[in-house]
């Protein structure tokens, strides 16, 4: 039996979870672009499942601001589900994210644009007047929806072969979307005064890479039966570790692993953190703590989420936080005594 709290997150930084209202309207967003049907009761869950995150990650903001936040990353959420899933072809996935790229940098919808195309053409419009006079903040939206876009399809690419763990941790920065993620803070912050120069610090960004890693690190965990499930699980590290310890029944070692790496992170974060703040002034630190305290909201609140929503939830997880036998919706249940991960067949 496994433990979530291994994952060691300071108790300060956890917080309330903001209000849950902006879903409903965010469905009704999706519904009205022809993304999904209004009878259509069981995907109107699975999307409420995968935004419900935002309130974690945005505690503090208010109603205007987590529905633009929660329609981005419902947007991202359906851009990202068919390309890692590998439900399209190479070619097919890598057009949708050219024409996707032309749109955020061009501002202008392609030809016969998809429902997708619409949606996410409008919200960032959204954002970018939300900003004001303040485009900087959207340009850096942008920059980095970009580069989390191109990450899709090379992550997925970590399935045709063994990979090391530094090759996944170094595409896992990337690709787990966290300093996209950061970004919308940005945009909901873009009416504060920020010197750039301070986000532009690599001090900074290692604290921005440190989260990241260590949000995928607990997304690994958690996920763990829904990607052998799914057979995602050539790029899950919390799977790797097992696989290069020599199996499933090395998985208290492995997870002993993944927690050891992670709360050795936590630890870099919080010596990076202090070494930032000493190297800037006064008015530095004041405009740049709000962001620093909302990598820590993004770290714990994922943990927190992860045991509350039915994503991840299985009556036979080996985290014991993460079991839940009323899940019904979405069907992450394996048969633990029949998992091998010793080779490609993992069931």
């Amino acid at each position: 039996m496994l433990c979530f709290n291994d994952f060691n997150f300071p108790k300060e930084w956890e917080v309330v979870p903001n209000s849950f209202k902006y879903i409903d309207i965010v469905i009704k967003e999706i519904i009205g672009f022809g993304l999904i049907k209004e009878n259509d009761q069981e995907l109107k869950m699975i999307v409420n499942q995968a935004i419900s995150i935002a309130a974690y990650f945005w505690p503090y903001a208010n109603e205007e601001q987590m529905v633009m936040g929660g329609s981005v990353l419902c947007w991202c959420v359906l851009f990202d589900d068919p390309l890692d899933t590998n439900k399209l072809d190479e070619k097919k996935g890598l057009e949708i994210v050219s024409r996707t790229e032309k749109l955020l940098l061009t501002r202008t919808l392609p030809n016969n644009p998809t429902n997708l195309e619409k949606y996410g053409f409008t919200i960032f419009e959204k954002c970018l007047k939300y900003c004001g006079t303040n485009t900087h903040m959207y340009d850096m939206l942008i920059k980095l929806t970009v580069q989390w876009i191109y990450s899709i399809i090379p992550f997925n690419k970590l399935n045709e072969s063994p990979v090391h763990p530094e090759t996944l941790k170094y595409i896992r920065k990337i690709n787990i979307g966290i300093e996209f993620t950061q970004s919308i803070f940005y945009i909901i912050n873009s009416n504060n005064k920020v010197d750039l120069i301070v986000l532009a610090n690599p001090l900074y960004q290692k604290l921005v890479d440190l989260s990241s890693l260590n949000i995928s690190f607990v997304n690994d965990a958690a996920s763990f039966c829904k990607e052998i499930k799914d057979g995602g699980s050539d790029n899950n590290l919390f799977i790797i570790l097992m696989k290069r310890l020599g199996g499933i029944e090395f998985i208290k070692e492995a997870y002993k692993q993944l927690t050891d790496l992670s709360n050795g992170y936590i630890d870099e974060f919080c010596y990076y953190e202090k070494l930032l703040l000493s190297s800037l002034s006064k008015q530095q630190q004041n405009e740049i703590q709000i962001f620093i305290d909302h990598l820590k909201y993004l770290m714990k609140g994922n943990q927190i989420w992860s045991t509350k929503t039915i994503r991840y939830a299985t009556e036979d997880h080996p985290i014991i936080q993460l079991r839940n036998s009323t899940n019904k919706l979405i069907e992450n249940n394996i048969n633990m005594d029949k998992v091998s991960l010793t080779n490609k067949n993992y069931i």
